[in-house]
């Protein structure tokens, strides 16, 4: 019996069942559909945009872009983010890559959106993204800190469970080493868990559009950060911490903390902003974020090294180290990279995990 072919067309309301299972096949995760729903905001066209690929009346494919504002010193863009790519294995033989892809970007043909981008962990994508018009700007490494080092390798190894436990002690060390050197703060300081309800979020909108500079980075509004971060896909919280000195914000930490490949718990980095001379505030509220991962279970933490250089060098002197896992960034359409644009080096990029959950 011949297949139906796939059509495409854009997701309506009436879609966001089949969204939710393609999100929850396309990552392999048992996600509660209430989460997923949440994480979209039920598809509300002004946060984010699904396509489809359906044969018959069967979605068999999928792609999306979130709405982002961003800001690059005078620069304003009204961008999409692009993510939660899949095709049905079945399927892969219609062409549907390119055709998902093509569909989801008519929306910059249109001029509705000035570019699409996205952080690209498959790098077997890369170069089948440059050939329907993508650029590659730049790879950043992903930095890691063990925080049970003998438990991390022993579960990357996948030593038998009887093994594991000979990891305890070597770890039970190791953790006092980092609480002998965790930064303490002076009397001055303060360092708060902040409730995503709370008003202080305008403080920390203000703080991380000031750590943007003139570099390409979104525009944070409290109202952004509150869709942004009001759920997760698998349910785990995100926290925000702020340091304050002598009642001002100086510095802060989102982060939060999941599981993957590996049975590895690790603690995550979602963003990191301070004021200029106050990067020994934000090494206290790195530490903080450490001592949270640790205290969930976590063997160790992530950094998305795409805060710039002074980030870079602070997180290494607190022991961050290269990982063998990249992102990739690209823009598609490559053509909006004319001769000069601040679009096209990576150093004129702020990018962190909270541009995405693709970890």
């Amino acid at each position: 019996m011949a297949r139906v072919p796939a059509t495409i067309r854009q997701a309506t309301a009436d879609d966001l069942a089949n969204v939710v299972e393609l999100i929850r096949v396309g990552d392999d995760r048992p996600y509660l559909d209430g989460n997923v729903e949440r994480f979209i905001r039920r598809l509300d066209p002004d946060y984010a945009q699904a396509w489809l690929a359906v044969a018959g009346d069967q979605p068999v494919g999928m792609s999306m872009i979130y709405q982002r504002a961003l800001r690059a010193g005078e620069h304003r863009y009204t961008t999409g983010y692009w993510a939660n790519l899949y095709i049905d294995p079945d399927h892969r033989d219609q062409m549907l890559y390119p055709r998902l892809p093509i569909a989801t970007f008519d929306s910059v043909k249109r001029g509705e959106l000035d570019f699409v981008y996205a952080l690209v962990r498959r790098q077997n994508l890369i170069e089948a993204h440059q050939r329907i018009g993508a650029a590659k700007i730049a790879d950043l490494p992903v930095l890691i800190k063990p925080l049970r080092p003998a438990l991390f390798m022993s579960k990357y190894k996948h030593l038998p469970h009887p093994l594991r436990a000979l990891a305890r002690p070597a770890d039970a060390l190791f953790g006092a080493y980092l609480r002998l050197r965790r930064p303490h703060p002076s009397a001055d300081l303060t360092l708060d868990v902040v409730p995503w309800d709370s008003d202080e979020l305008a403080d920390l909108a203000a703080l991380l559009n000031e750590t943007r500079g003139g570099r390409v980075a979104r525009h944070w509004t409290v109202e952004s950060l509150r869709a942004r971060y009001a759920v997760s896909l698998d349910g785990d919280p995100y926290t925000l911490l702020m340091v304050r000195r002598a009642g001002q914000p100086t510095a802060s930490v989102i982060h939060r903390w999941t599981d993957r490949d590996h049975d590895l718990r690790v603690g995550v980095v979602m963003d990191l902003a301070y004021r200029a001379g106050c990067e020994d505030d934000a090494r206290i509220a790195l530490a903080e974020t450490e001592r949270h991962a640790h205290a969930a279970g976590a063997e160790a933490v992530m950094f998305l090294d795409g805060l710039g250089e002074s980030a870079r060098a602070m997180v290494t002197r607190a022991g961050y180290m290269r990982s063998p896992e990249i992102f990739t960034l690209v823009i598609w359409p490559k053509t909006i990279l004319t001769d000069g644009s601040i679009l096209a080096g990576v150093a004129d990029w702020r990018l962190a995990f909270g541009d995405h959950d693709a970890f």
